[in-house]
């Protein structure tokens, strides 16, 4: 959108069609077509015109053109509003549809609402002709009272729901009376004295009702799987839902108000602005600090305030403070101190050997040993080599002998934790004298291969796996100074 000033009004906002991409198809609705806009928008780097862009797409690539006329003529218009009556245009014309579709004949009878002026009651008149109607056939302008949709009630989907208003199973919140009566505004819109036709001003129970009504269904796997906990906030009870996808913990203004209604805590501003899954904004009143207690926890925690009537969200934000940990659902918990017990070989700090037969160099007889001699060790490393040397020697691993006939250097590597680990610099020394084992050596497709069948699998990491190997007499000479 371009800015343009005209003498003598405000600034307006001018759409530039060469912004056209993406447009809507001819069976695409327009929630559908939105949300495709939404998933080609990751890619590119709007940033903070991410809302105008989507908006001026969404203005240019819609397929009705009436509405776009509309939208066009808006001086202001943001992404919100554009959305919100292109699914209302999308809805009416709908309905508009359903209602040509059906025919209507003179000798059909048929059924008039009409609003008394001394009450708020409608009366139905029906008027008949000589020709009767078919007893299977349904009547043209039956509303459903279950979800205010034009069929029979038996055939509703939204039978078992229980309402999110008045928790009266039967009907969706849409079509509840009790909150029609208590926001003293009729679902249907506004209707005139002695009128047989009515103007409807409401959206239709259509698909998107289905999804956003999920959680009401009675059967539903998803509300079975909500874990709600109870939290005192403040002096009053307040029911939160766990949510691991929220970083914040929320709560409705209408819970604030129910929570305190006479002196509330002190509401801050939110510096930051939060989105739904759907990367739609919420409207935040703002944050509060209030006193929480809950099992052991005794805290003022931050708040957030939602505004209008939303669920009570328990975020992320809470878990660590309040206890609230993730466990697996088959993990069980176990009593470590039986199996350090039962296998102390296995978790004991001394050093495992190889039960196996002793390990013996073949050297050949030809070569003469070797006697290399000793390599200048750093004096910043000497008491750690000291160290790690009488360490060896505890653990069996080394003996002391005199006048070897095979000398190899060691070579000190220092670990992450500052010990010292020591090597010995063999290509020098004894591997020039071992006799050649050719081996052929597995490819990594062959060994993948052998691991096809295979339903258990284990990675086994021995600590100083080397040294638990024991070697024959004749093959261990060693020095403390090499």
């Amino acid at each position: 959108m371009n800015a343009v000033s005209i003498p003598g009004s405000e600034e307006l906002e001018v759409l530039s069609p060469s912004c056209i991409e993406t447009v809507q198809h001819n069976n695409e609705t327009v929630s559908s077509y939105v949300t495709e806009l939404r998933r080609l928008a990751e890619e590119c780097n709007f940033g903070a015109t991410l809302s105008e862009r989507l908006r001026d797409q969404l203005v240019c690539g819609i397929k009705d053109e009436a509405l776009q006329r509309r939208l066009l003529a808006e001086s202001t218009l943001t992404f919100n509003e554009a959305f919100s009556r292109a699914v209302a245009a999308e809805s009416a014309a709908e309905q508009a549809k359903h209602i040509h579709s059906q025919k209507f004949n003179t000798g059909n009878s048929t059924n008039l609402i009409r609003q008394h002026s001394n009450n708020n009651k409608r009366t139905f008149q029906k008027s008949s002709s000589s020709q009767s109607k078919p007893e299977n056939a349904q009547s043209a302008d039956v509303i459903c009272y279950g979800c205010g949709g034009h069929h029979d009630r038996s055939s509703c989907k939204f039978r078992d729901v229980t309402c999110r208003f008045c928790e009266k199973k039967g009907h969706i919140e849409l079509a509840c009376r009790a909150k029609r009566k208590n926001d003293s505004m009729p679902r249907t819109g506004h209707m005139q004295k002695n009128s047989s036709t009515h103007a409807v001003k409401s959206e239709s129970v259509n698909e998107a009702a289905a999804i956003y009504k999920l959680s009401d269904l009675k059967n539903s796997k998803c509300k079975q799987m909500k874990r709600n906990v109870s939290i005192q906030l403040g002096e009053g009870e307040c029911i939160m839902e766990l949510d691991t996808g929220s970083d914040y913990s929320i709560i409705s203004s209408d819970e604030l108000d129910r929570l305190w209604p006479n002196k509330k805590p002190k509401i801050f501003p939110l510096t930051f602005q939060l989105c739904d899954y759907q990367k739609s904004p919420i409207r935040i009143r703002g944050q509060i600090y209030v006193n929480v207690r809950y099992a052991n926890f005794k805290g003022k925690l931050r708040l957030l305030i939602a505004e209008g009537s939303r669920a009570n969200l328990l975020g992320m934000e809470w878990f660590e403070p309040l206890g609230i940990k993730f466990v697996g659902v088959y993990c069980t918990e176990i009593d470590i101190e039986f199996f350090l017990e039962e296998f102390k070989d296995v978790f004991s700090e001394d050093l495992g050997s190889y039960k196996g037969p002793t390990i013996s160099l073949s050297i050949d007889p030809k070569f003469p040993p070797i006697s290399f001699k000793a390599r200048n060790i750093p004096l910043a490393m000497r008491k750690k080599v000291d160290v790690a040397i009488d360490k060896l020697l505890d653990q069996g691993v080394l003996k002391p002998i005199s006048n070897p006939r095979w000398s190899t250097p060691i070579v000190p590597i220092i670990k992450q934790s500052g010990e010292i680990r020591l090597c010995a610099d063999y290509k020098v020394t004894i591997n020039k004298a071992m006799k050649n084992h050719p081996y052929p050596i597995p490819s990594v497709n062959h060994i993948l291969a052998n691991l096809a069948d295979g339903k258990f699998f284990a990675k086994i990491d021995l600590a100083q796996a080397y040294l638990q190997l024991s070697v024959e007499d004749a093959s261990a000479e060693a020095h403390r100074q090499l």
